[in-house]
């Protein structure tokens, strides 16, 4: 009898990670980090996420409501499964473009640049970013399990993400 189970890790698909921030926060300290708190902060002000089940390595794209060349930075803030706390993984300066991604005033963010690289490995980094593309950011979790975004300077009425993950 083989007890083993074999499990293949696919590539996930972008998906919406749901509510948009419109809130600005400032960047964590202290009690901050710890996942009750972060738990209890509103879902106008903070992204909570999980990343894809099995994924080595993830991307991430930004949108809001705005006007081209507004500006939005932003902390993303990742936990480990079983652990209590969040720890930064980067932070990135956003740059809305003229690329549309529903109503007119609803725009990708084109340009990104990633300011702070905390990212297991120094894994960070920005695959593609100008004015009529859809900039995207790359890191590998190196274990983490779920991620926290704040907009710490808020550009734009709103931020949104979108995420996916593969293996290879």
């Amino acid at each position: 009898m083989n007890n083993f189970v074999e499990q293949v890790v696919t590539p996930s698909g972008w998906r919406d990670l749901g509510n948009v921030i419109t809130v600005a926060d400032v960047a964590w300290a202290a009690a901050e980090f710890a996942d009750a708190a972060v738990k209890a902060i509103p879902s106008t002000t903070v992204i909570r996420a999980e990343i894809p089940h099995g994924a080595a390595n993830v991307e991430l794209r930004f949108y809001g409501t705005a006007a081209a060349g507004e500006i939005s930075i932003i902390n993303i803030y990742g936990k480990r499964d079983h652990d209590g706390y969040y720890q930064l993984l980067v932070t990135l300066k956003l740059y809305m473009c003229t690329a549309q991604k529903g109503a007119a005033t609803e725009l990708w963010v084109g340009t990104i640049e990633n300011t702070v690289d905390c990212t297991p490995s120094k894994s960070g980094g920005v695959l593609y970013g100008g004015d009529n593309e859809i900039g995207r950011y790359y890191f590998k979790p190196g274990g983490y399990k779920d991620l926290a975004i704040i907009a710490t300077t808020r550009g734009s009425t709103n931020v949104g993400a979108e995420i996916a993950g593969y293996a290879a």
